[in-house]
């Protein structure tokens, strides 16, 4: 599971950056957010990816919190439904938690109660700054990996995820970038619907503006 975390991190960050590794090209949609970044890339069978046009969304926005506070607020399970379309009203149980260099730094597999659907996570805070990144998997594949050892390279994963950075020039604020990455077509050859991304923009917008609405911005 390890592996997989990783993989899925290393994915998140490069739809992100832009990396050229993934051969990521900008996407403008038209009337949307000017402060949302859109990006695709075209997949064919890739192991571990998704065939087709992969979208890759991701805005930035200056809060007044700590970002310890925001940390503690986005990876503590009981609050997620408050911002996480996945989770809609239900509970989230942490089935694994696999602690790395500290005690605010793990590897996890999540529960989804109403739906069943298993979700695997990678989070770090320290004095520096924090991250959680995360992806649904499917049930049965990763059950394969934690049950019988099965190798993870042919998960297919979507991640999205959040970084945090201390803003160092107006104390006790920080900067949240939120991004997350959606297969909006399984032909790698064919259109990507405006439509379509404006959907995913809104699910953007949506997500800060329900941590915004947590903490009474």
């Amino acid at each position: 599971m390890v592996k997989l975390v990783q993989r899925m991190s290393q994915q998140f960050y490069s739809g992100n950056t832009g990396s050229p590794i993934y051969k990521w090209e900008m996407f403008h949609l038209e009337n949307g957010n000017p402060n949302t970044r859109f990006m695709t890339r075209k997949n064919v069978n890739e192991a571990g990816m998704h065939t087709g046009i992969v979208l890759s969304a991701a805005t930035c926005v200056w809060l007044p919190l700590s970002h310890q506070r925001l940390f503690d607020f986005l990876s503590d399970t009981t609050h997620r439904n408050w911002w996480d379309i996945l989770t809609k009203t239900s509970s989230v149980e942490t089935p694994i938690s696999i602690q790395k260099a500290n005690s605010q730094s793990n590897f996890s597999l999540l529960h989804i109660l109403w739906s069943g659907m298993r979700v695997v996570q990678e989070s770090w805070c320290d004095t520096s700054g924090a991250y959680m990144v995360y992806a649904p998997v499917e049930t049965g594949q990763i059950a394969d990996v934690l049950v019988r050892g099965a190798a993870a390279d042919n998960i297919k994963i979507l991640p999205s995820g959040f970084s945090i950075l201390p803003d160092g020039v107006f104390a006790g604020g920080c900067l949240l970038s939120f991004g997350l990455q959606v297969l909006l077509s399984h032909n790698p050859t064919g259109e990507l619907p405006q439509a379509s991304v404006k959907t995913v923009g809104e699910l953007i917008d949506y997500t800060i503006a329900r941590i915004r609405s947590a903490f009474h911005i």
